[in-house]
Formats: C-alpha cells, structure tokens, sequence
C-alpha cells in the first residue's frame, strides 16, 4: 500500500509491507548534498574504492577457513552446534548472543553510516539521489536506506559507480575503528579493584563452597603468598596435596577475609569413556577416589602406577569418598582401545591441586591483554561479551571486579561501542563479498562491464556475475552446514 503525504511543502511516500513500513523523504537530501561538497569526499572515495577488494578477500578468507576448520576439528563442530545456527545472524533479538538494546542500537547506526555514505559518495560525483528515509517495523525504527538513482549510477564511469558503491561497506570500516578507539580509551580508565584473582565460578557442593568462597570474591593471597594471575594461583595450590588446607586471603565488598580450603581426599572424577567399567560400575562425576585394591592413592600419577603392575581384565575394588560417604566398587579392568595390553577405568580425573571447584581468572592478565592493542591478537576484539564473558573485562560477568573514572557510565559506554565496532565491521565484510544484489556483487557486476567493454556481452556478464554469486552463496551455506554434517 502507498500513501501520499504533505508536509512543509515536501512529498512523503510511505510503503506499507507488513509489519515493515518505509517512509521515503526528501529533507535528508539537503545534508547529503552539504557533506558531498567536501573536497574530501572524492579523495575518502578513491581511498575506499582500494580498499574494498581487500575486504572482500578478507570475508572470502575467513569463510574458507571457517569452512576447512570445521571439517578438521570436530571440537569446533560440537561448539558450532552448541551455539546454534541463529548466532550467525546479525540481528538482534533472534541471535542469541546479540544483545536487544545496544543490538539495534548499533545496527541502526551501522545502516545510516552505510547507506548514507553511498549517497554522499553519489553526490559528490554527481549522480543523482531521489529520496532517503527510515524503515520501521511496525513502529519501531531499524534501519534507514538512501535511494540513489540506479539509471544514472549504471551510465556513470565504472570508477565513479565503483566509489559509490564501495562507500557503504568502507564507510562502515571507518565507523567501527572508531568505535574500537573509543573504546580501547576508555579501558584505560580501568583498573582492578584490587590486584588479585577474581572468582567467577563456583561448583556446587566444592570445597571452595564448603569453605565460604563466593562469586566475585578476589583472591589476593594463597597461604600468605600474593598472587595476581590465574597462573599464581594454580601454581600456589600445586604445593599441596590431598586432604591438605589451605588459607586464602581474598576481598569481599571492599574487607579483606581469610578462609580455610580443605583440598579433596584424592584424584576427583570430572568424566567418563562410554561403556568403560567405572561408568558402568555406577561410579559418578565428582567422586573421589581413595584407594585402589587397599593401596592410598593421592593423584593421578599414583593411580597411573597402581593400575601399570594389573593387566586387563584383573578385578579391582575401588574405594570412593561421594559427599564425605566411603563407599566401594568392584570392577574388572578393560583394555585401553588404541594399546590393549594396557589396563584402564576409563575415568577422567583432575588432581586435589586443581579439584578445588574454584574459576578463576587472573584480572589484570584480562584486562591487559585487551587493551594492549599492539601485542594481543585481533581476534580478541571479536570476542562476544556474552559469549566469552571471562575474556571481556566490560562483560557482565568481568565489569564488577573493576573501578573506572567514568563510574557507572563504564558498563554501558564499553558495551555500545564494543557493538557498533563488531556489528559495523561484520556488516562491512559481508556487504564485500560478491554476492549480488549485495554492493560487492554490484561492484563487480561493473568490473566485468569495465574489463569486457566491447568483448562481453551484456548476458555473459550476468552469467558470470550469477556464477560467482552461487560459487559464494554455495560456500556461506556450506560454513553453516558442516557442524551438523
């Protein structure tokens, strides 16, 4: 359905798609024009003009090797799985891990940036733009478009046409650097409340439950000894063994505490081989074991070297503390499936050291390693706050253990620039790929035009422009597939 409307002596047009509502415009235009005029402008197209075969070289990269890690590792297959194939779309509210309010925020902000660039880019060159406006659904505003006359934009020269269309995608990497500067500034304003180790996760019914160590708890010392990483802190418990305590000094609302953590009696349970005897002995996660055949048995090592003097199929008894219970299994060993002269329970333990049901993550190794831009790995900033939270120090989980000049205004400044830099730059990328009705499909749809004047046919262009169309559609597809193949 189309309406007319008039107002200020403008024409308005609204279309009506249910539940989507475009509202097409004319006051927009004048601003447009203005930024076009900048001299500027024709230089920053040239520039994103060059740019724009990198980034979908990039895009085209990463999805191969998305493509080839999973069918090498089925570790990121399972993971794949884990987080759906909703996670693959850039739109919040139906992505799981995109978060509604700076979600649309920054996607909103990533779409005017990109279709008002493609109308500057028009103007400054001369190519005519009929209308702007807003997209709705129903009455909430989600995106904004720049309707640039298409007729004129395919007689223009393919290196003007080449720089409108590159602006969109270009000028979406220019807002999420931005983004990513801003908020690497505003990390330096963070430091850990205190320099130590902050407790984020805590197992039911562990000794670190047992010993009163709550969720963002910081631990600052282990038996008088300061510890300021996660490395310290596995490092200091590895001293001790099972049965053993251990004082723990740590910070709680701004007051320093200290409480005793009993180690378990021995080598604890956290997996189990399918259809191997412990499991099927009844044996459970989180049982600890005490002796096996009567001989003490204090880590894993030890247990190694009792079952390396058995063979498989020698019957064992093997004793179990579950809840501080002992109780007792009897059980005949199997054979390891890749050396079958070797016996095995088919159980995976954690040593006493490390059984203490305690996450921990070292805050100023956190913090650092995000901020340092220079020495980290860029895949860090791809990290999702809500999918990653330990390796974000501004996640939900992390943004507690740190003070910040900027207050409570921390939290929500982080989050929104984190979004508008991760959604800009994905948006980017894939707009780069020659995927057409997509901007680099276009792009090289005049490429072709461009490099064939006079020797291809305008039907041969369209083959080959549908044909790199497929081949990429046919490779995104297969990057979502393989984890559920």
């Amino acid at each position: 359905m189309t309406k007319n409307n008039s107002a200020d002596g403008e024409l308005k047009r609204v279309e009506v798609t249910f539940p989507f509502i475009l509202i097409r415009t004319k006051k927009g235009l004048s601003i447009i024009e203005r930024i076009g005029r900048l001299g500027l402008i024709k230089k920053l197209g040239w520039v994103l003009l060059y740019v724009f075969p990198i980034v979908a070289a990039i895009g085209f990269y990463l999805i191969l090797n998305t493509v080839v890690a999973f069918i090498s590792t089925a570790a990121l297959r399972d993971f794949a799985r884990g987080i759906t194939p909703l996670a693959n779309l850039l739109i919040p509210g139906i992505n799981p891990y995109l978060p509604i309010f700076y979600g649309w925020i920054a996607l909103i902000i990533a779409i005017i940036v990109h279709e008002g660039a493609h109308g500057i880019l028009a103007r400054s060159l001369g190519i005519p733009v009929k209308s702007s406006g807003m997209i709705l659904l129903l009455v909430f505003p989600i995106g904004a478009f720049v309707d640039v006359d298409e007729k004129e934009l395919r007689k223009a020269k393919a290196r003007d046409s080449g720089r409108v269309l590159a602006a969109g995608p270009g000028s979406n990497i220019i807002a999420a650097l931005i983004a990513l500067f801003g908020l690497l500034l505003i990390l330096g304003s963070m430091t850990p409340i205190v320099n130590g180790v902050g407790v984020v996760g805590i197992v039911q019914d562990s000794p670190a439950q047992k010993a009163g160590i709550s969720l963002n708890d910081i631990i600052i010392r282990v038996d008088g000894v300061d510890v300021s990483s996660t490395s310290d802190f596995n490092d200091a418990l590895k001293l001790y063994g099972a049965g053993e305590t251990v004082d723990l000094t740590f910070e709680r609302d701004g007051k320093t505490l200290n409480h005793i953590l009993t180690l378990p009696n021995g080598p604890v349970i956290v997996g189990f081989w399918q259809d191997f005897p412990a499991k099927q002995a009844g044996i459970q996660l989180e049982d600890i074991i005490m002796n096996l055949n009567g001989i003490r048995v204090s880590s894993s090592n030890e247990l190694d070297e009792v079952l390396s003097t058995m063979k498989p199929g020698d019957t064992i008894t093997l004793a179990i503390e579950r809840r501080e219970t002992l109780m007792n299994f009897t059980m005949a060993l199997a054979s390891h499936p890749q050396n079958s002269s070797l016996p095995v329970l088919g159980v995976l333990l954690t040593d006493p050291s490390e059984s203490h049901g305690i996450r921990p993550v070292g805050l100023a190794d956190i913090l650092n390693g995000y901020r340092d831009f220079g020495s980290t790995s860029p895949v860090i900033y791809l990290l999702l706050p809500t999918l990653a939270p330990y390796n974000v120090p501004f996640s939900d989980v992390m943004v507690n253990f740190y003070t910040s000049s900027l207050g409570y205004a921390l939290h929500p400044l982080a989050n929104l620039l984190f979004w508008v830099w991760f959604i800009s730059i994905n948006l980017a990328i894939f707009n780069a790929l020659p995927i057409y009705p997509l901007d680099g499909g276009q792009a090289f749809r005049v490429l072709l035009q461009a490099v064939g004047k006079n020797r291809l046919s305008e039907r041969t262009i369209k083959r080959i422009t549908g044909g790199v169309t497929i081949a990429m559609v046919s490779l995104v597809v297969l990057m979502l597939a393989v984890p559920y193949l």
